[in-house]
């Protein structure tokens, strides 16, 4: 008779903290490297029970270690504020350059120069980033998907400016004074 209770009482709390469970997952990505990760996290009545972390390799991820920074990123997380991730330029979502596997692969037929300049050059975040610029990016990286294999030189020659450094102007340190600031 005690385990029938026992029994009850167990299905009892089971039934009643069933109700209560709730998940809650979220999209994130680093700012720095573009890792992606989805934390899921799953709580009873409001108490954190489990979190588990599952982390997302992608091609952008892949090329700015090969050609950017060989060594381990310490991630700055950033998540997506919309339900979606379309990537349209603003919104929270995951920028759309994480988004085109097959773009970001053809990169890779450029020289080894030529693709470290592109990946310096692509603003992950887009809070601080020049909009008209990342707008231009988008539409050469959507030339690049257009284009048929083999091409990749010569969109380059005709997209090599906007990723480009920006240039520094030199100041004067005083009027008149001759001496250039860098």
């Amino acid at each position: 008779m005690r385990f029938v209770w026992l029994y009850l009482g167990l299905m009892i709390l089971v039934a009643t903290g069933w109700s209560g469970m709730a998940t809650t997952r979220r999209q994130e990505f680093c700012d720095v490297c573009g890792l992606r990760r989805t934390v899921t996290d799953r709580d009873v009545s409001g108490i954190l029970v489990s979190r588990s972390v599952a982390e997302h390799d992608n091609e952008y991820h892949r090329l700015h270690v090969e050609f950017i920074a060989p060594t381990p990123c310490t991630h700055l997380w950033r998540f997506s504020s919309s339900s979606s991730t379309n990537g349209e330029i603003g919104c929270g979502a995951f920028p759309i350059r994480l988004r085109f596997a097959s773009t970001m692969r053809r990169l890779r037929f450029l020289k080894p120069q030529q693709t470290a300049v592109v990946m310096r050059a692509i603003p992950l975040d887009d809070r601080t980033a020049d909009w008209r610029l990342v707008m231009a990016q988008a539409k050469a990286f959507q030339a690049l998907h257009d284009a048929p294999r083999g091409t990749e030189q010569a969109w380059w020659r005709k997209n090599a400016h906007l990723f480009a450094p920006p240039k520094t102007q030199a100041k004067e340190a005083r009027p008149n004074s001759g001496v250039l600031l860098q």
